[in-house]
């Protein structure tokens, strides 16, 4: 493992709180108000932590804080208004030239959304640990998932309430008649239920360690695996499954050998093979018709307009597609939605990053949370959730790990953490 550099902690001046404050309450309301249309705070406690960071950067209040304040390199600076500014801002402006009646009535959301990955100047310089803030913070998630099955068990009138009022605001799909695990409950899909992936995959790591806290990651591991199944989400539920296959095989291998780490992992796959994926997979299923007429007419799409390939149709631009029946500036078919708005360059662009960044996870020995990064990844191909304000969070979280533990920023900065190092139980 990569030497640990022991630095000084910053110091906790009241603007140090104040900023670590306003971005556990960012990270909450990414959460449960995915969307923010329920209480319309996101973008303000966004821009709180913007102004806390400016004042902090322009008057240092102390000078312990003067002494570790120092510039950022200018890669990522370049990253930063790369992703967050330039691209955003292109395709927002091919939309608006090429705009119809089909156009969707957010014009600006894209740029909007793009915009919370800015975040990472924050993360990097104040060696802000974001990832340990969404682990803490997720119990939440899934407390308010497993409470509104809990709800819909006993008070069905309060539920059908509840739950239409957070479809309204975007936070959720809840759709009583799926039944993909054969419980007979539903779909109880809360926005940014993809989050709990990763700390579903630093408890089950835990878990399989022995220590004084393996209980306590025993019942966290315990809670969100009972959310990602409730939530009915098949990307999600097949990622977990994955992980928990890999970590346990890595125990087994460390523990008995390659054999019988490799004996498990094939008795898995065949159980796996006849049981949960050919129910995960039938083409004739609602979701999945769906998503396959989705890519149907992005062929036709891209057959019929070649230039969409190279320059993209541009944020808040409209196609018909089968799978809904009528024009649509969104789907869940990610990838593909990528190349429609951005085309084939700037996509191809995009993913290299997002590679690049996994692959930096795993060079750098942080093996459990490259693993749910990938993951992650995964599960945004059939979920828009990567290019939404939440989904930029995780990837800054992600970014904020690779850069500060490079050598080159180690030299220059005291930004170093490693993964858990602020988590519960480190």
């Amino acid at each position: 493992m990569t030497q640990i550099l022991e630095l000084e902690k910053p110091h906790k001046t009241p603007s140090r709180v104040l900023l670590q404050m306003a971005v556990s309450v960012l990270v909450l309301l990414s959460l449960l108000d995915t969307s923010g249309a329920i209480l319309h705070l996101k973008e303000p406690v966004f821009a709180t932590i913007f102004l806390i960071w400016i004042y902090r950067q322009m008057i240092p209040s102390s000078r312990i804080d003067r002494e570790r304040r120092q510039k950022l390199p200018r890669y990522i600076w370049i990253v930063a208004l790369g992703v967050a500014v330039v691209v955003p801002f292109i395709s927002t402006m091919i939309g608006l030239l090429t705009s119809d009646l089909h156009s969707g009535e957010a014009p600006l959301g894209v740029m909007k959304s793009f915009l919370f990955f800015s975040i990472v100047l924050v993360l990097i310089s104040e060696e802000i640990n974001l990832m340990s803030y969404i682990v803490k913070l997720s119990p939440a998630l899934a407390m308010v998932t497993i409470g509104l099955v809990v709800l819909s068990l006993f008070s069905p009138e309060l539920f059908l309430g509840v739950s239409l009022f957070i479809a309204d605001k975007k936070n959720g799909i809840f759709w009583p008649g799926r039944n993909l695990l054969g419980l007979g409950i539903g779909e109880f899909y809360y926005g940014a239920c993809s989050l709990m992936i990763f700390p579903f995959a630093y408890y089950f790591d835990r878990a399989t360690q022995y220590g004084i806290r393996k209980l306590s990651s025993v019942l966290m591991c315990s809670l969100f695996s009972i959310a990602l199944i409730l939530s009915g989400a098949r990307a999600d539920i097949l990622a977990a499954l994955s992980i928990a296959l890999i970590l346990t095989m890595r125990r087994v291998r460390r523990v008995s050998g390659l054999v019988p780490a490799l004996a498990l992992g094939a008795v898995v796959a065949v159980l796996a093979a006849v049981t949960v994926i050919p129910n995960f997979t039938d083409m004739e299923e609602g979701s999945n018709a769906i998503k396959l007429k989705h890519i149907s007419s992005y062929k036709r799409e891209f057959g019929s307009r070649p230039a969409v390939l190279l320059f993209g149709e541009g944020a808040n631009s409209a196609f018909y597609s089968e799978g809904f029946e009528s024009w649509t500036i969104l789907t869940e078919v990610t990838y593909l939605e990528l190349v429609r708005v951005y085309g084939l360059p700037m996509t191809i662009l995009f993913a290299a990053g997002l590679l690049w960044i996994g692959f930096r996870l795993f060079a750098n020995g942080l093996f459990t949370m490259g693993l749910a990064y990938f993951a992650f990844l995964g599960i945004a191909g059939t979920n828009p959730l990567i290019v939404s304000s939440t989904g930029f969070l995780a990837i800054a979280a992600m970014y904020e790990q690779v850069v500060t533990r490079t050598d080159s920023f180690r030299q220059q900065h005291v930004a170093f953490k490693l993964w858990g190092s602020a988590l519960p139980g480190s």
